[in-house]
């Protein structure tokens, strides 16, 4: 009678230590499964920052367009001095370059 409940006291304790084990999984799983998601968190942080990098860059390109059209509009309405060349402000009078006055009539 006593090595029958040695032996079903050693099967309690086999069953015990599988029952831990599988705990301890599934411990470990849990854990992974949130460092997945954590990652995952981060991964769709990463992904809205990229996309508000590439709006942002979009809109300079847009700002950088527009000022190099306002930029051109500016020079086509400049004066050049027919005596130097010298390109001067469209209301000058005189050139900044060289005192010669310039023509009412704007010549680019």
């Amino acid at each position: 009678m006593q090595n029958t409940q040695a032996q079903i006291a050693e099967k309690d304790l086999e069953i015990f230590k599988l029952e831990i084990d599988d705990l301890e999984r599934s411990r470990q799983y849990e854990r992974e499964v949130q460092e997945l998601r954590i990652k995952v968190e981060e991964s769709k942080i990463e992904l809205n920052r990229a996309r508000i990098g590439l709006e942002l860059l979009k809109q300079m390109e847009e700002l950088e367009e527009e000022l190099e059209k306002d930029a051109a509009e500016k020079r086509a309405n400049m004066t050049t001095c027919q005596t130097c060349g010298a390109v001067n402000h469209p209301s000058a009078r005189f050139c900044v370059n060289c005192g010669h006055v310039l023509n009412e009539n704007k010549e680019n």
